[in-house]
């Protein structure tokens, strides 16, 4: 399913041209700037300042040409096994990606989806992206380990892919809740909504690593998990 290029080969060409624009006696200028994005709620302006921690894509690893337009992301966790592409539920059928491959293909184990609630997609100001935790350990298992402090210290980045940019995440914390209960907030009628959700949600995480930052757009990572309730879900919140 995987078609990303190496990050090893694309480094390795990314050094290669730097020689040789040495060797011209060319001067290599590398803009590494900071972009501000401005997160605004249909309904009444929700502002929030997100930071650009990836300045400039040099060289994507995504090979976004193989992708259908369905993809709308990638997600890779360093040290797992989650490096899966994203695509976006749709209102009308927001259950349809648990049992279908971003080509529309019948396949049990589905595909990473950004939730259909999250009316923005990646712009959203919580980015719920959910998968099944299989049996084998594919799609989202390693991220209920993230319940566990010690498998959260290991494994914090979080790489979020699109075609415009490179989202360079940190977990932040993690909580188990039932599954029946509504698995996360995605609409928001302020700023100052958003931050109290952002206090409730740091109060509740049983895997502290940092608090949430109110002033920053937050990635929940949501799957299937077998420790207390029969029901449960581990929600991963990421900035």
């Amino acid at each position: 399913m995987m078609k990303r290029p190496s990050l090893r080969k694309a480094a390795g060409a990314l050094l290669a041209a730097f020689a040789l624009a040495l060797a011209a006696g060319t001067a290599f200028v590398a803009a590494d700037g900071q972009n501000r994005s401005v997160l605004r709620h249909e309904a009444d302006n929700l502002i929030c300042d997100l930071k650009d921690l990836s300045g400039i894509d040099l060289a994507s690893p995504i090979d976004w040409d193989g992708q259908p337009e369905e993809v709308v992301a990638w997600i890779e966790i360093p040290g797992t096994r989650v490096d899966y592409p994203v695509v976006q539920a749709s209102p009308s059928s927001p259950d349809y990606y648990l049992t279908h491959d971003q080509y529309g293909q019948y396949d049990v184990y589905g595909i990473p989806f950004i939730a259909a609630g999250c009316e923005k997609g990646i712009d959203s100001p919580n980015v719920i992206i959910c998968a099944h935790h299989m049996d084998d350990g594919s799609m989202f298992a390693d991220v209920a380990g993230f319940s566990r402090s010690e498998f959260a210290q290991e494994h914090r980045d979080v790489l979020i892919y699109t075609r415009e940019r490179t989202y360079e995440l940190k977990v932040k914390g993690a909580q188990i809740i039932d599954g029946s209960s509504e698995l996360a907030t995605t609409q928001f009628a302020d700023s100052q909504d958003y931050a109290d959700w952002v206090s409730k949600t740091n109060d509740r995480s049983c895997a502290t690593l940092a608090s949430l930052d109110p002033s920053r757009q937050t990635f929940t990572l949501c799957t299937c998990s077998y420790t207390t309730y029969r029901n449960e879900r581990t929600l991963v919140f990421c900035q």
